[in-house]
């Protein structure tokens, strides 16, 4: 390793940035227009920024340092009704938007309560995947 990639910083911009420029820069220059595995897991690069954190944390203190942050990330420093109101209302505004799609007759029609999970769980998970977790 040379030296200059034993600085976190630079270890840090080339894993959070060359990996998605290389990941989103291949999905144009081959063309992939179409959607396929391949090109899901070429869009998802662009979460390497969050890889590149560790990555930076883990070359400038190691383990530990990896540990401590793992640590600072799932502090719960608020009241359960935080985590309640956090949790349940992107739940209930999609909720409401299925809810006011399916009386305008505009697609999904009737809405199974008992199958309700099936329409959040893609959404959330694409939320979260593109979101906190990949900045």
């Amino acid at each position: 390793m040379t030296s200059s990639l034993k600085n976190p910083m630079v270890l840090f911009f080339l894993v959070a940035f060359g990996m998605p420029w290389l990941g989103w820069s291949s999905i144009h220059i081959f063309g992939m227009t179409e959607p396929s595995p391949l090109r899901t897991a070429l869009f998802y690069t662009g979460d390497f920024c969050s890889i590149g954190g560790f990555v930076a944390i883990y070359a400038q203190s190691g383990k530990a340092g990896v540990i401590d942050l793992l640590k600072r990330c799932v502090r719960f420093n608020v009241p359960v009704i935080w985590w309640i109101i956090a949790i349940g209302v992107p739940f209930l505004i999609t909720f409401i938007a299925y809810y006011l799609v399916g009386l305008g007759g505009d697609g999904i029609g009737e809405i199974d309560p008992a199958g309700f999970s099936n329409y959040l769980a893609p959404a959330v998970l694409i939320n979260f995947t593109t979101g906190p977790w990949g900045e």
